[in-house]
């Protein structure tokens, strides 16, 4: 059941906004950057999944802190509950862009393994906590369980 909320979460439009606003903030190159975008917008308008999780993770490649690549590989694999890979998509994605919702994210794939990897959790939860004590609750929830 929490596997199905979680992805409505993400879904949500709040989310996305929090997630997305500090792509705004151009790390990379402005060649890089349009190019991993066209490289997402190419793969949301893509009808074979697997061609689209190729782009999507070219984009990675070509602009790694351009978060709407990693936003769309999490929800892909979130859907098919494969959170181990929903968990490497947002290992890699904090590491070029720590931040609160990225480190709940990990939190989140791990807490969806069978077993649930709750140490691995933990230690993803309280990354999020360090870098912000107060985070938006929604972001936390899971961390009651």
């Amino acid at each position: 059941m929490r596997c199905r909320r979680i992805v409505r979460r993400m879904a949500t439009a709040t989310a996305f906004v929090w997630l997305l606003a500090p792509c705004l903030i151009c790390q990379a190159g402005e060649s890089e950057r349009q190019r991993a975008q066209a490289l997402v917008s190419a793969a949301i308008r893509q009808t074979d999944s697997e061609q689209a999780l190729k782009q999507l993770w070219q984009a990675t490649d070509v602009d790694p802190t351009l978060e709407e690549s990693y936003v769309y590989l999490g929800m892909f694999y979130q859907s098919r509950e494969q959170f181990s890979e929903v968990a490497r998509v947002y290992e890699k994605l904090v590491k070029y862009r720590p931040s609160v919702a990225g480190y709940c994210n990990v939190g989140e794939a791990d807490l969806g393994l069978i077993p649930p990897n709750y140490d691995e959790a933990l230690k993803y939860f309280r990354k999020a906590y360090s870098l912000d004590p107060h985070p938006p609750e929604s972001l936390l929830e899971s961390a009651r369980y």
